[in-house]
């Protein structure tokens, strides 16, 4: 009996001492672990001793899918959400030679930007980190969820420490800490946080040379809209701190200076008209140029815009332009008779239109309805409501602008080119007078157009002829 007790307290001692070997080597391991990941960086960026990502804000990735997105993890509400793009869309490089390009050519290195510059200037946030995809994807909620149960799984950790990135991505410039940080904290989210959203929408037309106008980012409502996810935003004004800034802090201030020279415009500002002939031109040409001053002994001016007649339009339907009615300074009446309606009322009412959008997305926000529900389908359903409003203020825009093109713009454009000289005289006249009538009978406007109105034609034959 004593032989039998001393053997079997022998085998718990063994398997005491194995337990313990067991985890001393676990610990190990992890130390290990953690040691190489605060001391590597996945291949693509420099060797980083601290993180460049602090935990607790969100974190934000340049996606080179299709459409190009932003990935962003936010912790709290903690949800996942994909912003996309339209490539065809241009944004502001801050380039002189090239001051807008097409988001999808910048991200393919045509023009040498790289993602993460690409989306922080359409967004004007702080969007530092990229990944470029081993397959780039068509994103839509599907492929979403599959890249985040991939980089969720438990293989994870061990294939970034091994291989340096997931499968999935080809080149990225996210430290290993930041990796396995960002993996430990998405690692218990469902697949039903994680949310795609085209904001596409949020576009505005934009001037590029030549007088043609394109889609273009409104960096202000994509400002807006992704101030919803990164808390950090205001961390952008920081970004001067950053190596890549240290490096191109004179560039940048010299583009922001020519930027700031050429590109963005205020009121008031005086337009200098120019029309003729050149000698071996059939059809004549307008340039107009506005100049608001003088700054840093350079003239402020925006970018000359070109018209002549002859062309083709620009929506490439393959008709010329035949006759066009252009109007400056104090358009009033020429934008009733060309428009329908005042331009000021026109922009009055969009402005107010958006206000009361944001107003009535907040009160169906804090509604009782849907306060109680649980937190992401508060989310999912605002997210939704928020996408379908933009879209379709997007659509009434474009069809209000059709409508009044069809309706307004082009019968009496197109008539032009049948009128004789007499009649384009009396035209030109009227728009000068309805706005003369308009300063003279308001009284709460200056008399700021008024007197004889003069006409001069020009013609390739007798050159410019005054008409009274």
């Amino acid at each position: 009996m004593a032989r039998y007790t001393t053997h079997n307290k022998r085998e718990s001692g063994n398997k005491t001492k194995t337990v313990l070997a067991v985890l001393i080597i676990i610990v190990l391991v992890f130390t290990i672990l953690a040691g190489l990941v605060k001391s590597f960086a996945l291949p693509g960026s420099a060797f980083e001793p601290n993180s460049a990502w602090d935990g607790k804000s969100s974190f934000a990735v340049a996606l080179d899918t299709n459409p190009p997105s932003v990935f962003i993890y936010q912790r709290e509400p903690k949800r996942i959400v994909f912003l996309g793009l339209d490539g065809n869309m241009y944004f502001v490089t801050g380039n002189p030679k090239t001051p807008v390009a097409k988001i999808s050519d910048a991200i393919s290195g045509s023009k040498g930007f790289d993602i993460a510059r690409v989306m922080a200037l359409s967004f004007g946030a702080p969007i530092t980190n990229y990944a470029a995809l081993s397959k780039r994807e068509n994103l839509d909620n599907k492929v979403a969820q599959k890249m985040f149960k991939d980089f969720a799984s438990l293989t994870t950790p061990f294939i970034v420490m091994t291989r340096g990135k997931p499968s999935f991505i080809k080149n990225t410039n996210i430290t290993r800490y930041d990796a396995f940080r960002l993996w430990w904290q998405v690692k218990g989210l469902s697949v039903e946080s994680v949310n795609v959203s085209d904001i596409s929408a949020l576009s505005e037309e934009i001037v590029v040379g030549g007088g043609r106008k394109v889609l273009g980012a409104d960096a202000t409502s994509l400002n807006r809209k992704i101030h919803d996810y990164l808390e950090n935003i205001n961390s952008y004004a920081e970004i001067e701190h950053s190596e890549l800034i240290k490096k191109h802090r004179e560039k940048m201030v010299h583009y922001l200076t020519l930027l700031f020279l050429k590109q963005i415009t205020h009121s008031p500002m005086s337009e200098i008209i120019v029309a003729g002939f050149g000698r071996n031109d059939i059809y004549p040409y307008l340039v107009k140029v506005s100049v608001e001053g003088i700054f840093e002994n350079h003239i402020r001016m925006s970018t000359p815009v070109i018209h002549k007649i002859g062309t083709y339009y620009p929506n490439g339907n393959g008709d010329r332009r035949l006759s066009s009615v252009l109007s400056f300074a104090q358009t009033d009446g020429a934008d009733m008779i060309l428009g329908g309606v005042n331009r000021e009322f026109e922009d009055f009412f969009h402005q107010n239109k958006d206000k009361n959008l944001v107003e009535l997305l907040t009160f169906i926000e804090k509604h009782a309805i849907i306060s109680q529900l649980e937190k992401q389908k508060q989310t999912r359903i605002t997210s939704d409501i928020d996408h379908f409003t933009y879209r379709q203020v997007h659509n009434f825009r474009n069809e209000l602008k059709h409508f009044k093109d069809t309706n307004y713009t082009s019968p009496i454009i197109n008539s032009v080119r049948y009128m004789g000289v007499g009649d384009i005289c009396e035209l030109a006249r009227t728009m000068v007078n309805l706005t003369s009538i308009i300063r003279r009978y308001s009284i709460n406007q200056r008399e700021t157009v008024g007197g004889e109105i003069d006409v001069v034609v020009l013609s390739k034959e007798e050159g410019g002829r005054r008409k009274k």
